[in-house]
């Protein structure tokens, strides 16, 4: 199963959502709670409290979850790598899925946006130090000027930069496994 990031209130609210389902369908509430799950792209149920599990355990790694609601008609990629890179600056580790796009953030101050498909990396924040980025972003589409690519491999992050600052190194430390974790969804997700 793949990793989607959730919180006690997130799951909360998705047992309310089953309730109000069960109460005006007239089904049971593992149905209710199934059909809310697959609605927010859980597989079922089960999936949704696997995720809750595995939230903690990322919890304890010193790793930051946050999950809510979003509408997605209010969502705002760049307003996503804004507050990724807030979190980094915060010191607080955060991996966030959008589409084929993840961004992460680590407790050392870096932010980074990668494209999964494609494996294009851009750090718009090394130590705490903002980079030039360059993200372009209209009601429908965004664009991101990536420039390098990166790999996971070996529990590393292996990342070529243009950027001098960062160059060609295997970082470790970071969420690697979540990484991994969300290129492979992307992958298993996107038709070939």
């Amino acid at each position: 199963m793949r990793y989607i990031p959730v919180t006690d209130v997130f799951v909360e609210k998705l047992k309310q959502q089953a309730k109000k389902l069960k109460r005006s369908k007239a089904i049971k509430q593992a149905e209710a709670l199934d059909r809310v799950s697959r609605t927010y792209g859980f597989n079922h149920w089960g999936h949704v409290t696997w995720c809750l599990k595995e939230a903690a355990s990322r919890q304890s790694q010193g790793c930051s979850v946050k999950a809510d609601l979003i509408d997605p008609t209010k969502l705002s990629f760049t307003s996503e790598v804004e507050y990724i890179i807030g979190c980094a600056l915060k010191g607080s580790c955060n991996v966030v899925r959008l589409e084929s796009c993840i961004l992460f953030s680590t407790d050392d101050g870096d932010a980074w946006l990668l494209d999964a498909d494609d494996h294009r990396a851009l750090c718009p924040l090394w130590h705490g130090e903002r980079q030039s980025a360059k993200i372009i972003e209209d009601e429908k589409t965004f664009y991101v000027e990536y420039d390098g690519v990166f790999d996971i491999s070996s529990g590393g992050f292996q990342v070529s930069s243009e950027n001098p600052k960062i160059g060609q190194r295997t970082i470790f430390g970071y969420p690697a496994r979540a990484i991994a974790e969300l290129v492979e969804s992307v992958r298993r997700s996107t038709p070939r």
